[in-house]
């Protein structure tokens, strides 16, 4: 067992190669929900520890678990601290099992517990990389957008957002169509206006040259 921390609200860590950096990073990811093919291993079973000389069926028989202790402290109204204890283990079976103070929670709620904590698993917005500064300091344009829409957990807004733009679009494309109509609708409705008073000026012209002609023959 191996307890590191406290760790404050911006940590570094640093080491010479071999130090365990990685080590502890990769703990760090997998605790926080990280996806395995995101870390150092092809399956969960990759992750554990193997002891000097030890078989690899040995260390695959051997639970492992990672557990964060995640303190909040509310200063308002003398309220303290509140600690929330999350724990993700992996079984022999090499099967990932959560657990949130002590009780056994699904995948969906775990996840939905860190994010309560602004923790994006997706994101990976709690950890920052060596080689993700690198390539930070590379990126432009579309590239650079991109690193920050996955930082800031945007990205998985993407195909919502692109969804509701093209609905969007198309409703704007109806909005336009109708107002054409409209437009056109009140256009024909002035020409036959005009022609109605047109055809009531003839009209009356004509009934007053009928009367003319019936007061002469009179």
């Amino acid at each position: 067992r191996v307890q590191v921390g406290p760790f404050r609200k911006f940590t570094c860590i640093v080491g010479p190669n071999g130090a365990g950096k990685s080590n502890l990073m990769d703990a760090i990811s997998f605790v926080l929900g990280v996806r395995t093919r995101h870390l150092r291993g092809d399956k969960l079973a990759d992750l554990v520890h193997h002891k000097e000389g030890e078989p690899d069926e040995a260390a695959a028989a051997r639970p492992c678990a990672v557990e964060l202790v995640y303190v909040e402290v509310d200063e308002s109204e003398g309220r303290g601290e509140k600690r929330t204890v999350m724990r993700r283990v992996i079984q022999p079976s090499n099967e990932a099992r959560f657990q949130v103070d002590g009780q056994a929670v699904s995948q969906e709620e775990y996840f939905r517990r860190l994010e309560a904590i602004n923790i994006l698993s997706k994101a990976r917005n709690f950890l920052v990389f060596q080689g993700d500064v690198t390539a930070a300091a590379h990126c432009q344009g579309k590239d650079l957008t991109n690193f920050f829409e996955k930082v800031s957990g945007s990205i998985s807004f993407r195909e919502e957002y692109e969804r509701l733009a093209a609905e969007k679009a198309k409703k704007e494309d109806s909005a336009r169509d109708l107002y054409t109509k409209k437009r056109n609708a009140l256009n024909e409705k002035k020409q036959m206006s005009q022609q109605k008073v047109e055809a009531d000026r003839l009209r009356l012209q004509r009934y007053q040259m009928l009367v003319i002609d019936i007061e002469m023959m009179a």
